[in-house]
């Protein structure tokens, strides 16, 4: 801090008062853009304006109860005053502190929406994700920043390994995948097709329409984007509804279908068929030829010899016809199929909202019955009544 504030707040305190060397002090740090000792001189300014002592305890036990609350109000509103400083300077790294103690994480996150990195951010970009990621301040717009500086792969890892949400936010990043390797895929195919032919595919032209143009596409074990990233994508889309990133998953899997068998995912039942089994899948989230795709997980579910260990198949079963909307079929599979399962243990919907969704308590107070669930039975008596 220069020199000259010290000056300045001794000949202010001695043609006049403290109160004023404070209110002068705030204004000169303000000018000079020196935010951090601002925010504890603006408390200082309160603490003269509200006749309380210079100095705190840092419990503030000798305020009264009145007092603690119009202290805490100066608190709030000195941290807003400098927090809008930093951002309006494009500091979100000093401005997100104070927004994050009163609890306010709305100013950084709508600056998140438009924050781009310029030159020189290169070493306060990873910090800028810490506090959007993993800190919460706009989960959604940091893993786009991710993505769009890091890559693919480097956002797949991410998501796998250190995404701290669940939910919506991590529907929403799972989306921006799906975005990201649709587009690279299909602008990789339409190279390729043109090269193939000499004509360049229309804008409208989706994977799947690319895929039907020229048949040497997919000859001789060939790949237009990496099968790694592909197959954690179509995986990581599971989480996700009916809708349109799932219809774009749908392409995803046509192309993956195509594929050589040695670039199929190694996935567990029920998709040990690779990506046509993830094709039915998606089709059937989506209602399309849905009786044929719940009749293959139906089948799928019944031919599981050991239903309390391997629970997967039913589970997506019940979860494909809950998605649809046929939520007492759903509980009549729950209970065929997963009544001995570990509740805690399944990623299915619960017989619970089952018979919620679908009125149907009669069935779930005959599977509480048959699993031994005293309160489940209760419920559903009481729910049914």
């Amino acid at each position: 801090m220069n020199n000259s504030l010290f000056l300045d707040i001794d000949q202010t305190l001695e043609r006049s008062n403290p109160k004023e060397a404070v209110d002068r002090l705030c204004i000169l740090l303000k000018n000079k853009g020196d935010y951090h000792p601002l925010f504890e001189a603006l408390m200082l300014q309160a603490r003269m304006k509200m006749g309380l002592p210079a100095l705190l305890s840092q419990t503030g036990e000798e305020l009264t109860p009145e007092q603690k609350t119009a202290y805490e109000t100066e608190v709030k509103t000195a941290a807003r005053t400098v927090g809008q400083y930093f951002l309006d300077e494009k500091n979100l790294l000093n401005a997100w502190p104070y927004y994050r103690m009163i609890g306010e994480p709305a100013p950084v996150a709508k600056a998140l929406d438009t924050w781009e990195p310029g030159e020189g951010d290169e070493e306060t970009f990873p910090a800028v994700l810490d506090l959007a990621i993993q800190q919460g301040a706009n989960p959604e717009r940091g893993f786009a920043l991710l993505l769009k500086k890091y890559g693919t792969c480097n956002a797949i890892t991410a998501l796998g390994q250190s995404f701290p949400h669940g939910g919506p936010v991590r529907q929403k990043a799972v989306a921006l995948l799906v975005d990201a390797l649709t587009n690279d895929l299909r602008n990789s195919l339409a190279l390729h097709a043109k090269e193939l032919t000499g004509d360049v595919p229309p804008d409208t032209a989706t994977i799947a329409d690319i895929l039907k143009i020229p048949a040497e596409l997919m000859t001789d074990e060939s790949y237009h984007i990496d099968v790694s990233h592909l197959s954690s994508v179509v995986q990581y889309s599971l989480e996700m509804p009916a809708g349109e990133t799932t219809k774009k998953v749908i392409d995803l899997c046509e192309y993956g279908s195509k594929l050589s068998p040695r670039f199929q995912p190694n996935s567990e039942p029920p998709f040990e068929g690779g990506y046509k089994d993830y094709l039915t899948y998606y089709r059937t989230l989506n209602g399309i030829n849905t009786e044929e795709g719940l009749a293959h997980f139906r089948l799928k579910a019944e031919s599981v010899e050991n239903a309390t260990e391997m629970t997967a198949p039913a589970e997506v079963y019940v979860h494909l016809l809950s998605q649809l909307g046929r939520h007492g079929e759903a509980l009549q599979a729950f209970s065929r199929y997963l009544a001995q399962a570990n509740p805690r243990q399944l990623a299915c919907p619960m017989p619970t909202e089952l018979a919620r969704q679908s009125g149907d308590y009669t069935s779930l107070a005959e599977l509480c019955l048959r699993r031994g669930d005293a309160v489940g039975y209760a419920v559903a008596k009481a729910a049914g009544k």
